[in-house]
């Protein structure tokens, strides 16, 4: 579900039909990124250390892609509403 959701925005950002809209917390994760990444170099166990990074990245993205739709409080009450239903 989370890839659909993903691969959908980047189709609406591609058409430009989607403006991408940087929250407050976007700079400090993508320096997490940064730093996770550059820790990849130093690892034990390599895979697990790119499945803990992509995972990472994945809700990352999901965060950005949520946080970007969210525009009203009507929005964010229906989302609530949602997360509390499922």
């Amino acid at each position: 579900m989370g890839l659909l959701l993903i691969l959908f925005y980047a189709i609406r950002l591609l058409k430009k039909r989607e403006k991408f809209k940087i929250n407050y917390l976007t700079i400090p994760l993508l320096g997490l990124l940064f730093f996770i990444s550059l820790s990849l170099f130093q690892t034990i166990r390599p895979f697990m250390s790119l499945v803990t990074f992509f995972q990472i990245g994945f809700t990352f993205l999901l965060f950005q892609i949520i946080t970007s739709q969210i525009d009203s409080i009507q929005k964010f009450v229906k989302i609530v509403h949602i997360i509390k239903i499922s």
